[in-house]
């Protein structure tokens, strides 16, 4: 593995160090795995430009939480993910 040095508020450093039983290295690396994978997703599906019908997206909805659905409307409507 890589060193890898990241800014963050002292605040947060506080609060951090306050668990310490928690390996915030770990935190870190499932957090930029995470981040690859939905960036590599998102990728594939603008590349595929696929359309659902009206059927297939209640359905897919019936799956995502409410939480999810907000996070990824929020996603979409950003500069980044258009």
């Amino acid at each position: 593995m890589v060193n890898m040095t990241i800014s963050i508020p002292a605040a947060l450093k506080t609060r951090m160090d306050r668990d310490a039983a928690t390996s915030w290295s770990a935190v870190a690396r499932e957090a930029f795995e995470s981040r690859l994978r939905d960036t590599q997703q998102l990728q594939e599906l603008q590349g595929k430009r696929t359309h659902l019908t009206l059927a297939e997206l209640q359905k897919t909805m019936k799956r995502v939480s409410d939480e999810d659905a907000t996070a990824l409307v929020r996603k979409m409507r950003t500069k980044k993910y258009r």
